[in-house]
């Protein structure tokens, strides 16, 4: 049925979106996809390398139609002199692939996983996705003292630690796959859209100072 716009399935219809570089991260891609459909939910994988071909997996949305979303080919993409400017040009395709899932109602929850280059692309794809959409990113620079900025903008994005560099499936990637996986199918089992009541909205900042302040105000509004 639908709510407020929003598309609400039955659970054995619910999908999650799993977005990768499977030039690189096939293996990974692939055990995170057999988790979530152990779990009886769907699952649409986007592949968003640039340089390879996947290997084991076969996408749900090949490369080569993330980059037509862009606007441009995967050959074109590959001739560009900065590998920087190949990554925006992804993350365009991304987005628009993204929120048209979302739109049409096909996917109830989002997960990626990646490092400099694929968590940054995933997570800025991530961001069309509105709050209280379930989405997870999982990366290695979710640690020390790296901005988050890039990863969750400004959206309720749950940025998940690695622990270490995503290079295939060992014990330790194993046991973070899985409670990842795990966080994912429950929230997208679970999800319902944000209720918008039809009041009109204050934004306060409620900064340590002035809290007192927001505390006398709130109950006015």
């Amino acid at each position: 049925m639908s709510e407020g716009g929003w598309l609400i399935s039955a659970d054995e219809n619910r999908t999650v979106l799993i977005l990768g570089t499977l030039d690189t991260k096939s293996q990974e891609i692939k055990y995170l996809r057999d988790r979530v459909l152990e779990s009886g939910l769907k699952v649409l994988v986007l592949d968003n390398g640039v340089l390879g071909e996947p290997k084991g997996i076969v996408p749900d949305i090949p490369a080569r139609e993330t980059a037509m979303a862009a606007g441009t080919t995967l050959d074109e993409i590959r001739k560009v002199p900065s590998r920087g400017a190949a990554i925006d040009e992804m993350i365009k395709g991304c987005k628009v692939l993204v929120r048209q899932l979302y739109d049409e109602g096909r996917i109830h929850g989002a997960i990626s996983f990646g490092g400099a280059e694929g968590g940054v692309m995933a997570a800025a794809a991530m961001q069309v996705l509105p709050p209280g959409f379930p989405k997870i990113v999982i990366t290695p620079l979710a640690s020390g003292i790296r901005p988050f900025g890039p990863f969750v903008g400004i959206r309720d994005m749950m940025v998940m630690h690695s622990l270490i560099d995503i290079v295939g499936i060992n014990d330790i990637s194993r046991s973070v796959f899985d409670n990842a996986s795990a966080a994912i199918i429950g929230m997208a089992k679970n999800y319902r859209p944000m209720e918008i009541r039809g009041k009109k909205n204050v934004a306060l900042t409620a900064l340590g100072t002035v809290q007192k302040a927001i505390n006398f105000i709130c109950p006015q509004l």
